[in-house]
């Protein structure tokens, strides 16, 4: 699919459409996608119209970052790897023995979790690369799913101040248990299908393809937000194929520097 370009790279944002010819597959959708892309049907061709300020990328992505993304509960088993610092972790409103606790990991080795729940991360900052993907725990509070769970490395457990070590933790959670960290936390994932949406920031480096109301330009880079965007990713040889629906403004960069 070719389309004439006419802008320059930087801020892309206005309204046109974007017209896919050939005839239409029964059952072929009409009205609006989600994302606020509006799909127009006729006798031999959808048209696709980008409202103002929004783009669509297709291609290959090597690395992508977003500062807030909004992405799915992380299943267990998984493990917290602290960062270059001294990583630790606070579990508040664990339920132990029917006695809510503060479950403290000072880092020292990696604190796995395994059980039957999950870490609900809400917004949070995720990189994505060829070998996987990082969700770095850092900053607000994140929830649990209803569940039970066992940590497998030495915490110290307590409430009201007192606290005893233990080599690891077997607890119940619900919607008031609480982890929140600091010094670099992260959860390493291995490559599978992934779902983000904004708002927020999103930089993604590989071979794209931009379409905008101005046309079609081949990037190396772009930079886009804060606002709304959906991204979707399958991991490929070498990266990861994306498909992503974005709302705001919109810095490319060209694979010859452009």
């Amino acid at each position: 699919l070719l389309i004439a370009f006419t802008g320059v790279c930087g801020l892309l944002a206005a309204a046109g459409e974007l017209l896919l010819d050939g005839p239409l597959r029964p059952g072929a959708v009409t009205g609006e996608l989600r994302g606020g892309v509006a799909v127009e049907r006729g006798d031999d061709r959808v048209t696709v119209i980008l409202p103002a300020g929004q783009a669509k990328a297709v291609g290959t992505v090597t690395h992508c970052a977003s500062d807030r993304a909004v992405g799915p509960p992380l299943a267990l088993p998984l493990t917290l790897v602290p960062g270059a610092g001294a990583g630790r972790a606070r579990i508040t409103g664990a339920v132990v023995g029917g006695e809510r606790v503060t479950i403290a990991w000072d880092g020292g080795r990696p604190f796995g979790l395994t059980g039957d729940g999950a870490v609900e991360p809400g917004p949070i900052r995720v990189e994505v690369d060829p070998d996987g993907v990082s969700w770095f725990l850092d900053g607000e509070a994140r929830g649990f799913a209803p569940g039970t769970y066992r940590g497998d490395a030495p915490v110290a457990v307590g409430a009201e101040g007192l606290a005893e070590p233990r080599d690891g933790i077997r607890f119940d959670a619900d919607g008031g248990t609480l982890l929140t960290s600091t010094g670099g936390v992260a959860v390493r994932r291995a490559p599978a299908p992934l779902h983000l949406e904004g708002p927020a920031a999103l930089v993604c480096h590989g071979e794209l393809l931009v379409e905008t109301a101005e046309g079609t330009v081949s990037a190396a880079t772009f930079s886009f937000g804060p606002g709304p965007f959906v991204l979707d990713l399958e991991p490929a040889p070498g990266g990861w194929r994306a498909t992503i629906t974005m709302q705001g403004p919109l810095e490319v960069e060209s694979p010859d520097g452009g």
